[in-house]
């Protein structure tokens, strides 16, 4: 399957139908630790492996403006076909934009 591109409010919907959805944030740790989307798992685009990703059969990444998640999420696609792949397009940066709030561990 290809990459499908998302917006911020198709993923907001994607999360209240489905919270135990596999979100992954692809952005450094200072970026990471200053505020997240609820559930993210951090996996950085700097260490990405795509072994280290928990098992499941569809992924949302997202990064700060969409490009090194579509970077990552290109690199799963080139290794798993089977599997659905999300990008957050304009990252969180459109997340926050459209009010979404983000969470700090």
């Amino acid at each position: 399957m290809p990459l499908i591109k998302i917006t911020s409010q198709d993923l907001k919907k994607m999360i209240d139908n489905n919270p135990s959805l596999l979100i992954i944030d692809v952005r450094e740790d200072h970026e990471y630790q200053a505020g997240h989307i609820i559930n993210a798992v951090h996996k950085p685009l700097s260490r990405f492996l795509i072994e280290d990703l928990p098992e499941n059969n569809e992924y949302v990444f997202y990064c700060r403006s969409g490009y090194r998640s579509g970077v990552a999420a290109e690199h799963l696609l080139e290794h798993s076909y089977h599997l659905t792949v999300y990008n957050l397009s304009r990252g969180i940066n459109d997340w926050i934009q459209s009010g979404f709030f983000l969470i700090q561990d």
